[in-house]
Formats: structure tokens, C-alpha cells, sequence
């Protein structure tokens, strides 16, 4: 399910069952400290929220690219977060799309059209962002080699920008020298990356070979995406790597902000 402040409109994550895309209202940590309650208007905010959700499917559903920008306002206009329109709307409708795709229940074309609507939004809210381009990139993000899908990944880089954690975001998916080779030359404290199914399990073995190989230079190690949602007890254990697909996890892990010179 997907969580959502019925106060400030913050996205705040997934929780069980992930296999529900509908939407959970409560309180977040910022908010809870304010002593908040629920009132008339905050229960009307939630079901406009609800009702953009129903829109964005439908637009997805249609196809209607043409109507990316006026979701994007409508969300903006509902006091959500550009970023937030991304992680708590977007990046679940994509999720709910596959999960139908992989049981046969929507087509090829039909899946094709839900991205095509949510990767004109994720352009425009990513132009509205402006990350600022002056951080030094601390976290490369990328996807295991196998793993074709962008958007999750592009998604997360602006969610750093968004936090103010420099990044570099490669797609589609790296070989573990490729990646290795990225780390050395660049110096990255972070290796975040995004892993979709069973298949791609060896050549994340071979990465976290290449990255302990580094010693005390060696970076902190994320895996996120789909499989970690699916199968957490089929998943390889390995020291000093985190699988995750926590938001604010992934940001306990990122060093301190640094700008470049």
C-alpha cells in the first residue's frame, strides 16, 4: 500500500501488502510532532489525493501523453512535492503495470502506453526540479546488467537531487567491471542499484565480488527494485550490503553533502 501524510501531502513509502497500489493515509514524524489531528478539510485533502490517483491511471491507461502537464499541475496544485508525485503516484502505477504485464492481464501495447504517460511526467517534473548540478556526485546509481527498466532509477536520482545528494545515474544496465570501473575512477561512497529478477542474482554475486575486492576503499553497497520486494528469502547474503527499497534507508547510508569546487 502506499503511504501518504494526511497533513503535509509526504510521500511516506510502501508498505505490505505491496501487491496493493491503493492508498494509506497517516501521520508522518514531522507532522506527528505538531500533534496534528484529522480535520474536515484534511479528510477532503485525502480523497483528492485518491481522485488524482484514479486520473493517472486512466491517463495511463489511454494513453494520453497530451495530459501529463496538467496532471503534473493538478498534483502541485494539491500541495504534493514534485518529487512526491513521482515516488507516491508514478513509481506505483509502473509497479502495478508490470505486475499485471507479468500475469497476462494487460498487453505489450497497453504497458507501452502506461510509460509513455508517466515517462513524459517524470521529463517535466524532472525539468521542474533543476537539480543542482554543483553537488559532487557521492552515489552512482545504476541497474543490475540484465535490467532494462529506467524510470525506477531515474526516479530515485531526483529524489536525492531533491534531498541534496549529488548523483550520477547510468542506464540501462552495467556489467560488475563496468560499474567497478565507474567506482574507482570517481570515487563513489555509494553503489546503489536496482536488481528485477532471479536471472540477474549472479551478476550482482559478481559485483559485490568486484566492489569487496576494493578493501577499505570499497563502497557502501544498496540493492533495490522489484525482487527485493518479492523475494526477500531467496535473495544472496553478503556482508556490508543493504537490500532495500527505503528511501530514507538509502539516504542513512549516503556520506555527507559535499559541492564541488
Amino acid at each position: 500500500m502506499i503511504r501518504w501524510c494526511a497533513f503535509c501531502q509526504e510521500f511516506m513509502g510502501e508498505k505490505e501488502p505491496y501487491s496493493d497500489f491503493s492508498l494509506s493515509h497517516g501521520v508522518c514524524s514531522h507532522c506527528k510532532t505538531k500533534g496534528l489531528r484529522l480535520s474536515e478539510e484534511d479528510n477532503r485533502r485525502v480523497q483528492a489525493l485518491k481522485s488524482f490517483a484514479d486520473q493517472l491511471f486512466e491517463a495511463g491507461r489511454a494513453g494520453d501523453v497530451g495530459k501529463a502537464a496538467h496532471l503534473v499541475d493538478q498534483g502541485l496544485a494539491l500541495e504534493v512535492r514534485p518529487v512526491d508525485i513521482l515516488l507516491g503516484f508514478v513509481s506505483p502505477l509502473l509497479s502495478h503495470v508490470g505486475a499485471q504485464w507479468e500475469k497476462g492481464t494487460i498487453s505489450v501495447a497497453d504497458e507501452h502506453r502506461f510509460t509513455a504517460v508517466c515517462e513524459e511526467m517524470v521529463r517535466i517534473v524532472g525539468s521542474r526540479l533543476q537539480p543542482t548540478q554543483s553537488l559532487s556526485p557521492q552515489v552512482l546509481l545504476c541497474n543490475i546488467d540484465g535490467n532494462y527498466h529506467t524510470l525506477g532509477i531515474r526516479l530515485v536520482s531526483l529524489w536525492l537531487f531533491s534531498r541534496g545528494v549529488g548523483n550520477l545515474v547510468v542506464y540501462p544496465g552495467l556489467p560488475p567491471q563496468d560499474i567497478l570501473r565507474l567506482t574507482e575512477s570517481l570515487n563513489f561512497k555509494c553503489v546503489a542499484v536496482s536488481i528485477s529478477t532471479k536471472l540477474q542474482i549472479p551478476a550482482l554475486v559478481d559485483l559485490e565480488r568486484a566492489l569487496r575486492g576494493l578493501g577499505k576503499a570499497r563502497p557502501a553497497l544498496i540493492v533495490g527494485g522489484s525482487l527485493v520486494k518479492t523475494a526477500q528469502g531467496q535473495l544472496p547474503s553478503f556482508d556490508e550490503t543493504t537490500f532495500t527499497n527505503s528511501f530514507d534507508e538509502l539516504l542513512a547510508k549516503v556520506p555527507p553533502r559535499v559541492t564541488a569546487a
